[in-house]
């Protein structure tokens, strides 16, 4: 299971819907490769560039898009097979890993 960070959430960051589109490993959507830079809404502090070959930066990255993105941003910048092999590396709010528990346990996915 991905490593969470047991914090006591604001109620407006707790109740926030976690963007899991159920279309996520469908081929037809395009996807980031190489050097990419994150929109304001999710990397507002502007830690990028991300280097998406690169393990650490994509790791940073998924971290990032998985807490701050919305649905279209998921499908263009995480990749399910990446997400599966780091899952036991990333590091997510709690609420975050909960909601992608719960999308494996819909698709049948083990971890």
């Amino acid at each position: 299971m991905a490593h969470f960070l047991e914090l006591t959430l604001p109620p407006w960051i707790a109740c926030r819907k976690v963007a899991t589109p159920d279309d996520l490993d469908d081929p037809a959507h395009v996807k980031a490769e190489g050097v990419v830079e994150l929109p304001i809404h999710i990397d507002w502090s502007y830690a990028g560039p991300f280097d998406l070959d690169d393990e650490v930066q994509r790791r940073w990255l998924y971290e990032l898009v998985l807490t701050e993105g919305n649905e279209d941003d998921v499908r263009f910048y995480i990749r399910l097979d990446k997400l599966l092999e780091m899952w036991e590396t990333i590091w997510l709010s709690q609420h975050v890993v909960e909601a992608w528990e719960a999308w494996f346990d819909r698709r049948g996915i083990t971890r």
